[in-house]
């Protein structure tokens, strides 16, 4: 009986000390799993705050639109900048794309293509600022259809489109005059390679376009210069060319 009562109490306190010992490891399982957590949080902090200041000091336009309507969900400072808003709280609020582009079915043409492919690259749109000025933007995006939304770069580009437009019409307006003239005109680029003629010249050289343009003068069979490239080279040099005839 006493024996017994010696084993039950020696059972008794080994339980007791493999309990001592399973709370003693328990509190070191859960400083290390809270130590493990706060590294994390530290981490998720850290990074959230990068992403954040990375995403509001981005020098192009960064946002998220829902695709139903075009209404900002999340914009950085510099498209609210490019839009017309003094902050992007004002500019996520107030401001839809829907209804801002200038032209009409721009939006619905974008639409179709992100819905298609996923994503667009340089896409150029005109859109109305908050004081409804014009301006023109280039801008790429991806689309999440299970979450609704667009995200995207966007860059103001009115100043390159103005320039491109402005050469265009220098460039239309120098064919019609060249054109129209009734003396035999060219103009070469820099390497004196022919960029424009006149029909006058056409018929006085009796060539045809395509086979002059991008080219330098045609020189004769035997190696000498031919009259139309000693004009060329005398026109170059600011002299009087040879008259025809």
């Amino acid at each position: 009986m006493e024996s017994h009562e010696k084993e039950s109490e020696t059972l008794r306190l080994e339980i007791e000390q493999l309990r001592k010992e399973n709370k003693a490891q328990e509190k070191q399982i859960q400083a290390i799993e809270d130590s493990c957590k706060l590294r994390v949080n530290e981490a998720i902090k850290e990074s959230r705050e990068t992403y954040l200041n990375l995403f509001q000091n981005a020098q192009v336009g960064l946002f998220r639109t829902r695709i139903t309507d075009g209404k900002i969900l999340e914009a950085n400072h510099q498209i609210a900048k490019m839009f017309g808003y003094d902050s992007r709280d004002s500019f996520i609020w107030e401001y839809k794309t829907e209804g801002n582009y200038v032209d009409k079915g721009t939006r619905e043409k974008m639409i179709d293509e992100i819905s298609k492919y996923g994503s667009i690259q340089n896409f150029r749109a005109r859109f109305y600022k908050k004081d409804k000025t014009i301006f023109w933007a280039a801008y790429s995006a991806k689309v999440y259809p299970d979450k609704g939304w667009i995200e995207g770069i966007v860059e103001d580009i009115t100043q390159q489109v103005t320039i491109q437009q402005e050469l265009i019409q220098w460039k239309n307006l120098m064919q019609y005059i060249i054109q129209h003239d009734p003396n035999a005109i060219s103009v070469l680029d820099k390497n004196l390679n022919y960029i424009f003629v006149s029909e006058r010249y056409l018929q006085d050289y009796g060539i045809k376009e395509a086979d002059i343009i991008g080219k330098k003068p045609l020189r004769s069979d035997s190696g000498n210069s031919t009259k139309m490239e000693r004009n060329t080279s005398t026109c170059a040099s600011g002299r009087n060319f040879e008259k025809r005839g």
